[in-house]
């Protein structure tokens, strides 16, 4: 196993995926600001929120990363099935930790039930 490997790749693709969705907020497709998100359980200011909420997705995406290689190591093989059936419970892991969901997660029901991304009303 490159345990090499999945740190150097851990960290491209954590740093691929925070630009990506950092270019959908800017681009309006969500309002969601993670690295924002991430950054306020640490401090209040925005500014340095976004900057310390990317360092903690960096960590976590590691941590993930990490996870996908010691399972692959401990089954003995790296095949396309098995990425994909992590990747699902990757999935499902970021789903059922969902912000924000409904009136229980914070917000009144206005905020529910308003359009996001391409098909919001200008």
């Amino acid at each position: 196993m490159d345990w090499a490997g999945w740190a150097v790749f851990g960290v491209l693709a954590t740093s691929m995926l925070t630009a990506v969705m950092i270019g959908a907020q800017m681009a309006g497709l969500t309002r969601l600001d993670f690295p924002l998100v991430l950054g306020t359980l640490v401090t209040p200011d925005p500014d340095r929120a976004r900057v310390v909420g990317f360092f903690i997705h960096l960590g976590a995406g590691q941590v993930f990363a990490l996870g996908y290689a010691a399972t692959f190591a401990l089954v003995g093989e790296a095949t396309w099935w098995l990425g994909a059936l992590l990747g699902l419970l990757h999935f499902a892991s970021h789903r059922s930790a969902r912000l924000g969901h409904g009136p229980a997660g914070g917000h009144d029901g206005d905020l529910h039930h308003e359009q996001h991304g391409p098909m919001r009303r200008a």
